[in-house]
């Protein structure tokens, strides 16, 4: 069984610690859990065909996103998931299929409904 100490601090000046006012015991760990393996990441397949995702469908853009501010949103998630990725075990052919699952998400989401049927 360990101890930690409470100290006190002297009031004349900040640098000068006074002695141990009292101590409390501390219990120990009680037991710990194996962490189970995590599955690989699997490659996603191609997507046939995006139809609209229940309620989601009813929702309307403000307005319609252009060519170039698509562009500019998959090079911020490009940008993000490298940051997220830079010390990550996976290996860069999951990244990128990770990656472009959320582009697919962001690409099924910019579909009007009209198409999507």
């Amino acid at each position: 069984m360990r101890s930690f100490q409470k100290v006190r601090v002297m009031a004349k000046d900040d640098k000068t610690v006074g002695g141990v006012t009292s101590t409390k015991g501390t219990r120990g760990v009680k037991g710990t859990e194996a962490v189970s393996e995590v599955e690989r990441v699997k490659k996603t397949e191609e997507v046939g065909r995006v139809g609209k995702v229940g309620a989601a469908g009813k929702r309307r853009p403000t307005r319609t996103m252009s060519s170039a501010e698509r562009e500019e949103l998959f090079r911020i998630i490009n940008e993000e998931a490298d940051k997220m990725f830079a010390d990550s075990p996976i290996p860069p052919e999951e990244r990128e299929a990770v990656k472009n699952a959320v582009k697919m998400a962001v690409d099924a989401g910019l579909i009007p409904e009209d198409e999507s049927d």
